[in-house]
C-alpha cells in the first residue's frame, strides 16, 4: 500500500463514520446530575453548581458538552460552563433568558450532561488532511524477532506464538481473534514485555483504541500481566482523560492524574481568589458609598446649624426692631 492510498483511505474512512454517527444519532454521552445548587450571583447572573455521579469524571475539556433540560437541547451559548471542578462537577451559568427565569426551580433529574464526541472523529479526518504527508509507513522490522521469557507466570500457546512471531517479523501485522482467546492479556501484553525487555529497543510504543474505555479496558489486562511478571506499570504512561476505575487503581500512571489534575485544581483556586477580590472590591464600594453619604451628612448638618443660626439672628433682629417700633411709639404718646 502506498503512502498517499493509506491518507486517502483513513480520510475517507473518518468522513463515512463521522456520517454514519450523525445520521444514527450516536457518538454521544450522557451523564445525569446528582445534585443542583446555587453556587452564588455573579455579574448580574446567577451561577449554579451541577454534580455528577463519582465514577463519571468530567474532562477539563468541554468542547462538544450540551445539556438536555426538560426535553430540550441548549447548547454552552445559553448555558455557559464557567469552570470544572475537580473532574466531577461544574459551574455553570444560565444565559438564555428562559433558563434564567427558570433554573432555580429545575431539579437534578430535570438536567443531562450531553458530551458529544464526533468532534474527535472529525478531529481524526482533518489531522489526516493536514499531516498525513508526515506519515512514514515501515518498510522494514525494527525489533529483535520474539523470544519466550521464563519469568512469566503465564506461557503463550503455540498460535499465540505464531501471532508474536508474526508481529516481530513483518512491518504491518493483523492479529484477529475471538474475544478471550488472549489477544490482550497474552499476545499484546507479552508482545510489550519483549520491547521492554530487550534493552536495545529504542523508541516508543503507542497502544490506542476507539474510545477512552476501550483504552483502559486493554492497559488494565496489560497491567495484569506486568504485576504477575515484576514489570513495573510505570513503563506505561495513559495519555488524556483516563476512565474512574483506571485512575483509581493506577493514579500514578495518568497524565490526567498528575498536569491536568493540578491545571483544573490552579483554575479552581484561582476563580476562588477571583470571588474574594470582587468581595473585598464590594466591600470597598460600600465603605466609599458609607464615606460619601456620610460627608453629604456632615455638609447637611453644617448647612442646617448655619441656616438656623441665620434664622435665630433675623428673629433677634426683627425683636429688636419691634422693642424699638414699641417704644418710638410710646414716646409719641
Amino acid at each position: 500500500m502506498k503512502k498517499s492510498d493509506f491518507i486517502a483511505a483513513s480520510i475517507e474512512s473518518a468522513h463515512i463514520y463521522y456520517a454514519y454517527l450523525e445520521q444514527n444519532d450516536k457518538g454521544k454521552i450522557e451523564c445525569p446530575v446528582r445534585s443542583i445548587k446555587l453556587h452564588e450571583k455573579k455579574d448580574g447572573l446567577a451561577l449554579y453548581k451541577l454534580e455528577f455521579p463519582k465514577d463519571k469524571r468530567i474532562p477539563p475539556n468541554t468542547d462538544g458538552m450540551e445539556f438536555v433540560i426538560k426535553g430540550m437541547r441548549y447548547t454552552q451559548k445559553e448555558l455557559r460552563i464557567a469552570l470544572v471542578v475537580d473532574g466531577v462537577a461544574l459551574l455553570v451559568q444560565p444565559v438564555a433568558e428562559n433558563l434564567q427565569s427558570i433554573f432555580g426551580e429545575l431539579k437534578a433529574e430535570d438536567i443531562l450532561l450531553i458530551s458529544d464526541l464526533k468532534f474527535l472523529v472529525k478531529n481524526v479526518e482533518n489531522w489526516y488532511k493536514e499531516y498525513g504527508n508526515r506519515i512514514s509507513i515501515p518498510q522494514c522490522v525494527k525489533f529483535p524477532p520474539y523470544k519466550k521469557h521464563e519469568n512469566t507466570r503465564e506461557t503463550p500457546t503455540d498460535e499465540q506464538c505464531r501471532a508474536l512471531d508474526m508481529m516481530f517479523t513483518r512491518p504491518i501485522s493483523y492479529v484477529w481473534g475471538a474475544p478471550g482467546t488472549g489477544k490482550t492479556r497474552c499476545v499484546l501484553a507479552h508482545a510489550l514485555l519483549h520491547c521492554i525487555r530487550e534493552s536495545h529497543v529504542d523508541g516508543k510504543i503507542v497502544v490506542t483504541a476507539p474510545t477512552n474505555n476501550a483504552v483502559d479496558q486493554t492497559l488494565l489486562g496489560v497491567l495484569s500481566v506486568f504485576a504477575e511478571c515484576g514489570e513495573s506499570e510505570l513503563n506505561i504512561f495513559r495519555l488524556g482523560t483516563p476512565t474512574a476505575a483506571l485512575y483509581r487503581e493506577y493514579p500514578q500512571i495518568c497524565e490526567y492524574g498528575g498536569t491536568a489534575e493540578k491545571i483544573s485544581a490552579l483554575k479552581a483556586e484561582a476563580y476562588e481568589i477571583e470571588k474574594a477580590l470582587e468581595q473585598r472590591a464590594a466591600e470597598s464600594a460600600v465603605r466609599e458609598r458609607i464615606l460619601r453619604q456620610h460627608q453629604v451628612f456632615n455638609e447637611f448638618e453644617s448647612a442646617l446649624l448655619h441656616y438656623c443660626e441665620s434664622l435665630h439672628i433675623k428673629e433677634l433682629l426683627a425683636a429688636k426692631e419691634r422693642e424699638q417700633a414699641e417704644l418710638e411709639k410710646r414716646r409719641k404718646h
